[in-house]
């Protein structure tokens, strides 16, 4: 049994003891991180007798702590570490794109004023010079702008190279504690866990500023940390490596393991998230926009610039750098160690890529993943980065092999490419920091169009001249610039009006006698008062022209007693148009050709599909007229219109053009008195229909020289032939014409180039006969017209989905910066107020209340008194017995 004086003194100690951490309390109100305690004071149960107590006895030291609260601390911890590295870096970016030393708006406007500018003194030098200037300065401030985003860029990679190395640092010394805590769980009275704990919660809470973590506890009070999506830094004792790979990523060595694994697009939450979400959501698709921007302009101008020419008459270069120099194709694709945590490849020998822009104006300004999956021998798929979407999946290939999508196209051009080998094609990202002015000569710049048209002197109608412009200038019609002093196109073109609303393009190569064009594109449609395109200019359009057997066929003539039209003894069959390759929602027309269809009904159902535009011509020509003006009379019908009292060629011709029934019919006929050529220049049929003596006859030849010859015979019996006509049809790119039978279209036939490397575009009222001459403008040092064409690329809606015009665009890019640098401001300090809140309720369950203690310390020193006044009377009541006993 224990005696009053141990009663006493076992409250004597826990007094002393809850006063001990009473003060430890009362020092530390304002330590950080620091967790009010308290004692656990608990009846001693041990000796028990009589119903007599043992006094009492200190449970445990427990610290006063929620842990959801101090998780939830770490995640709000996590969440404005996040926002506020995220805001810092996305206010730097802002400030950049608005510092007046780099505004690329300004600039761009600078240089398409000087443009413009130079267009109205086109010979001027110093205008020429100050374009060159000009140039330079936007070349210069696209470069600034960009270089400073890859500076921080670079800055970026520090920050998470420091970061991830005192996260390590962090984890380390949390397995440190771990272990501590974990020795003294038996020792939970002293006190000295408590500090531990707290300790290693300070830690976690540091740790929870860089990544966001998740904690789990053990039995034996070590806590588990995990990071990202589960991967595990911290377990108990062992502690998992994380670094920075030379490519930006983070990549973390699990525990147990050698090698590591990338968790960058796992990674959220604190300094190290906002870092990784500013580069990825802000960084660099800034990059990839300024750098699509940059690439945008260089095309457009260079390829406007290339259509001009300058002062000797020559085509224009590269006014900027072109985006597809041979020094800039390799630099568009970084190598990765391993995709989606699959780990290093182990490819020694690793493929080189090449990457070409075709197209900057709808493509979008994005990277892409290339990843050799392995799945089948060679497969790979091709991932845009800003939306996760495949965009490609391709098969084995043998080396070059190209692939193409949004408007550019990936070369595998050497090497070899195995399962697990990861490509990061990056477009755009740098092509701001590679932009320059690479026309240095300002007598070089294409300000000049090489374009001439001179209206005919006795035109009768009032057509303008809306616009010119070169659409290519590679087209073999300029083949011959600069080779003579005439420098002519090849061939000169001759536009001449038939009607009032219909003209033909001649090759003008001998001004006496032009010709049709070869290719003939047919009779071209005039809309009087309407802008109308004179030439076929849409690049990538192709002509093709009737060349089957049945064209060199000539019926056997018969005699007849009427005028009734013959047959021209075209076969059946079956013309088809495959639009898969075109911009049509297509796939396959076919049109049925019954027997003896003209080349007029042919052209107008081919003219009904999309894309399609068909012409029909027929011609014949007439030679050797016989006519003894005795006997019977000569008559000729064409039509069913019989012309009669001719005595020669020239005589049938003018007998022929003032027939209203014919001319109505669009039959014309000219003769320069040796061969009468006839043309109906819809495509109808031609019947001719021969009277005369047996003596008298004409020679008949088709358009490829098959002739036939019409004797007469007795009176009111004709001789009487068909001839059909031929087409000629221009279909829009990636449109193909095929033909399911041998008939005025060959099986396969030739698909030849439409587009004249120009485009005319005129207005007004026309007038039959009115004709222009088109040639080269070869003293063209004073005109300004590819000067205004580039100068207009400033206005018009080029780029991107909806187009817009390149400053538009470049202030979408800063709108888009700006709000979220101050969305994230808001959110920032937001979240701010969530932590403090967090912490204020953690101080209100953990932290000291000196006004609680000063109570606590007065309870715990009476109660002490009191164990110490128990002492007292146990002395007391001991001498006592002593004293009775002597």
């Amino acid at each position: 049994m224990a005696s009053l004086f141990d009663i006493g003194v076992s409250g004597l100690r826990a007094q002393q003891s809850a006063l001990n951490i009473v003060g430890q309390n009362i020092t530390n109100a304002n330590t950080p991180g620091y967790t009010r305690q308290r004692v656990d004071i608990q009846t001693q149960i041990g000796g028990l007798s009589a119903g007599l107590g043992s006094g009492v006895t200190v449970g445990s030291v427990t610290r006063i702590a929620d842990a959801f609260v101090d998780e939830q601390i770490r995640s709000d911890k996590a969440r404005h570490a996040e926002l506020a590295s995220f805001t810092q870096n996305v206010q730097q970016l802002e400030a950049s794109l608005f510092d007046s030393q780099f505004g690329i708006d300004s600039a761009m406007r600078d240089f398409f004023d000087a443009v413009q500018n130079s267009s109205n003194e086109p010979t001027d030098l110093a205008m020429r010079e100050f374009v060159i200037s000009a140039g330079e300065a936007l070349a210069t401030r696209f470069r600034g702008v960009t270089d400073r985003s890859w500076l921080q860029a670079q800055d970026i990679v520090g920050s998470l190279e420091s970061s991830v190395v005192r996260v390590n640092e962090l984890a380390q010394l949390v397995v440190q504690i771990n272990e501590r805590i974990a020795g003294l769980q038996d020792q939970s009275s002293t006190g000295a866990l408590n500090l531990m704990i707290d300790q290693r919660e300070g830690l976690l809470k540091e740790l929870s500023g860089l990544v966001n973590i998740n904690t789990v506890e053990q039995d034996d009070g070590q806590v588990n940390v995990f990071v990202g999506k589960g991967q595990p830094l911290v377990l108990g004792a062992d502690v998992a490596l994380m670094e920075v790979t030379g490519d930006g990523d983070i990549a973390l060595r699990p525990v147990g393991t050698d090698s590591f694994q990338i968790v960058t697009s796992a990674l959220s939450g604190g300094e190290i998230g906002g870092v990784i979400r500013y580069r990825e959501e802000v960084l660099w698709p800034t990059q990839n926009e300024l750098g699509r921007l940059a690439a945008g302009i260089a095309l457009a101008v260079n390829e406007q610039h290339q259509l001009g020419i300058d002062t000797q008459g020559e085509f224009g270069g590269d006014l900027f750098r072109d985006v597809n120099d041979p020094d800039l194709i390799g630099q568009r694709v970084d190598y990765l160690a391993g995709a989606s945590g699959s780990g290093a490849s182990n490819n020694v020998d690793i493929g080189r890529v090449n990457v070409y822009i075709d197209d900057p104006f709808k493509g979008a300004a994005t990277d892409y993943e290339v990843y050799f999956d392995g799945a089948a021998e060679g497969s790979f798929t091709v991932k845009r980065r800003s939306d996760g979407e495949t965009v490609f999946r391709g098969t084995s290939f043998v080396p070059p092999h190209e692939i193409s999508f949004d408007g550019i196209t990936v070369e595998f051009a050497s090497g070899t490419f195995a399962p697990g080998d990861t490509f990061l094609v990056r477009p755009y990202a740098d092509f701001g920091t590679r932009l320059e002015m690479v026309l240095s000569d300002p007598s070089s710049l294409a300000l000049g169009s090489p374009i001439q048209i001179n209206e005919a002197p006795n035109n009768s109608g009032g057509t303008q001249l809306i616009s010119t412009g070169t659409t290519d200038a590679t087209h073999p019609i300029f083949a011959n610039l600069g080779q003579d002093s005439e420098g002519n196109f090849s061939p000169p073109i001759l536009i001449r009006f038939v009607t009032d609303d219909e003209f033909v393009l001649l090759d003008n190569t001998d001004p006496s006698q032009p010709v049709p064009l070869e290719p003939d594109p047919g009779l071209q449609r005039y809309l009087a008062n309407a802008e109308n395109q004179m030439l076929p200019a849409t690049p990538g359009s192709s002509i093709v022209q009737t060349s089957g057997p049945a064209l060199s066929l000539l019926g056997t003539p018969t005699l007849v007693t009427d005028f009734m039209a013959g047959t021209n003894g075209y076969p059946s069959g079956l013309l088809s148009l495959d639009y898969s390759q075109s911009d049509y929602d297509e796939d396959l027309r076919s049109i049925a050709l019954p027997a003896n269809t003209t080349a007029q009904e042919i052209a107008q159902q081919l003219s009904n599909l999309p894309g399609v535009v068909a012409s029909a011509k027929t011609s014949l020509s007439i030679t050797d007229l016989v006519n003894f003006d005795s006997g019977t009379a000569v008559e000729l019908a064409i039509n069913g219109e019989l012309i009669s009292g001719f005595a020669t060629l020239n005589d049938l011709a003018d007998a022929i053009s003032t027939n209203a029934s014919l001319s109505e019919q669009g039959i014309t006929a000219k003769s320069d008195g040796t061969t009468l050529s006839l043309e109906s220049r819809y495509g109808d049929d031609l019947t001719l229909h021969f009277q005369g003596d047996p003596n008298e006859s004409i020679t008949v030849a088709n358009n490829k020289g098959v002739s036939t010859m019409l004797n007469g015979n007795v009176s009111g019996v004709y001789r009487s032939i068909t001839v059909g006509g031929e087409l000629s049809v221009i279909l829009d790119p990636g449109i193909s014409l095929g033909a399911q039978y041998v008939g005025i279209f060959a099986a396969n036939p030739e698909h030849e180039r439409a587009d004249l490397g120009m485009s005319i575009v005129m207005s007004g009222a026309a007038r039959a006969g009115d004709e222009f001459r088109i040639g080269f403008n070869k003293d063209g040092t004073g005109d300004n017209r590819n000067a205004l064409a580039m100068a207009a690329i400033s206005d018009q809606s080029l780029i991107g989905i909806p187009a817009r015009p390149f400053a538009e665009m470049f202030g979408s890019v800063i709108q888009q910066v700006g709000v979220q640098s101050s969305q994230s401001s808001i959110n920032r300090d937001a979240a701010g107020v969530l932590l403090d809140q967090s912490e204020a309720f953690r101080e209100s369950v953990s932290g000291v209340n000196l006004d609680e203690e000063a109570a606590n310390l007065i309870e715990h020193e009476q109660a002490y008194n009191a164990s110490a006044q128990v002492i007292a009377v146990a002395r007391d009541i001991f001498d006592i017995l002593l004293n009775s006993v002597s």
